[in-house]
């Protein structure tokens, strides 16, 4: 039998590398296992940048109003004493840094008041040493709240040749504030400050901005006494128009087919008007129709026709120009009233029978031009029911008459209506 050699097994162990490395990780980590969780081994550890929480619930500085605005310093560091292998686990999150008291709060102003600090879940024979702030400056107040409109500072913006800007435009348009009483009360305006380089457009851009909480006369407020939604992004947009002049229009309704519109000679003021818009939607805009003229409201008392002048979405009204008046040939216009016999029915439904029971319409007033009017009789106008716009019941019933005229210069003037009597089939 081999006799065992210690020197040999020795040796040995120490030409496998991996072997010794192995048993000195593992020696490392018992000896830390032991230290750590050794419970009579107790240590002192630092938790650094604590928050100072403040809670005035059912408190006198509550029932007065009052909020804390400020505090000073905001954290502190607390030390903590125990057995290592429980402190070593202690975080911020877990240790809370409140005032003892807020007994001697009476008023608004700045109060020293002094600290203490617990940790959310107790542990045994772990507890608060010491802390690096006995006690911290508390600024009590009462908080009003308001919504303040922004407004942009003044841009370094031209535009190109043709175009033109409008005044900015700041996101959000306003803001709800809350804050101390005393700050509240010397707020006057948060402005929006876009820091870029001086630029020529000849399209809209937005820049973002940063708000700056201004006093009446113009000093710089600390914002962080303030309260609002931090999460907003502000920014300023400067619309940019492409500016193109074009005419107004006018178009007619209840106008004969025979009438020659031309000797009416429509007269539009003002006669143009200058808009803006993107480029892509202006260069397909070549005129701005104001509305219809409704004939049937022409005569020798009638002066003009008022529009208000309404713009597609997207267009602006550069001269701010909101109306325009249509003038109409009143030279040599008048007037005369006929019979008219002989009442048409157009487009009866076929589960109806329709009978008119009007034999003619009278006072029917046409309106013309003198040298046309003279010419005009009776048999030269016509009325119509047309039956597929009404809602057709049993019974008697009126129903609106149109009245045409085959002839030039004149239409007729006013409605006109007649009595049928409706059956179903």
């Amino acid at each position: 039998m081999n006799k065992f050699n210690f020197k040999n097994f020795i040796q040995g162990i120490f030409k496998d590398k991996l072997t010794i490395t192995l048993c000195v990780f593992f020696s490392v980590i018992l000896w830390i296992s032991t230290i750590l969780y050794n419970s009579d081994s107790y240590s002192v550890i630092k938790i650094k940048n604590v928050p100072i929480i403040s809670n005035l619930a059912n408190t006198q500085a509550e029932q007065l109003g009052l909020s804390v605005v400020k505090t000073n310093p905001k954290n502190i560091n607390v030390y903590v004493r125990g057995p290592r292998h429980k402190i070593s686990f202690i975080k911020k999150e877990d240790v809370v840094v409140v005032p003892k008291t807020y007994s001697n709060i009476i008023s608004s102003g700045s109060y020293n008041l002094e600290l203490n600090a617990y940790l959310k879940k107790p542990q045994q024979n772990v507890y608060i040493e010491s802390l690096s702030h006995k006690s911290a400056d508390f600024c009590f107040d009462v908080l009003e709240t308001k919504t303040i409109n922004l407004v942009a500072n003044n841009l370094d913006v031209g535009v190109e040749e043709g175009f033109i800007k409008d005044e900015a435009v700041c996101q959000p348009s306003s803001l709800f504030v809350s804050g101390p009483k005393q700050y509240m009360d010397k707020l006057s305006s948060i402005k929006l400050f876009v820091n870029a380089p001086p630029c020529t457009l000849n399209s809209s851009k937005t820049f973002d901005a940063t708000p700056k909480f201004l006093s009446e006369n113009g000093d710089v407020i600390d914002s962080s006494v303030f309260k609002y939604n931090k999460d907003v992004k502000f920014n300023v947009t400067v619309p940019v128009y492409k500016v193109k002049k074009v005419p107004l229009t006018v178009l007619f309704k209840n106008a004969p087919e025979k009438l020659n519109l031309d000797l009416l000679k429509a007269r539009i003021e003002p006669k143009e008007i200058e808009i803006g818009g993107a480029q892509d939607t202006i260069k397909n805009i070549n005129e701005i129709n104001v509305g219809y003229v409704d004939l049937r409201e022409f005569n020798e008392d009638k002066k003009d026709f008022n529009f208000n002048i309404t713009l597609p979405q997207g267009v602006k009204n550069i001269n701010q120009i909101s109306s325009a008046n249509v003038y109409l040939n009143r030279n040599r216009l008048d007037s005369k009233y006929f019979s008219v016999k002989g009442i048409e029915l157009l487009n009866v439904p076929g589960n109806f029978s329709v009978v008119v029971n009007s034999k003619k319409i009278q006072g029917v007033k046409i309106v013309g031009y003198k040298e046309y009017l003279k010419k005009i009789e009776s048999e030269n106008l016509t009325a119509t029911v047309d039956c597929s716009g009404l809602d057709l019941k049993e019974g008697m019933q009126n129903v609106p008459v149109k009245i045409g005229v085959i002839k030039d210069g004149v239409w007729p003037v006013g409605e006109y209506k007649c009595s049928v009597t409706v059956k179903k089939k």
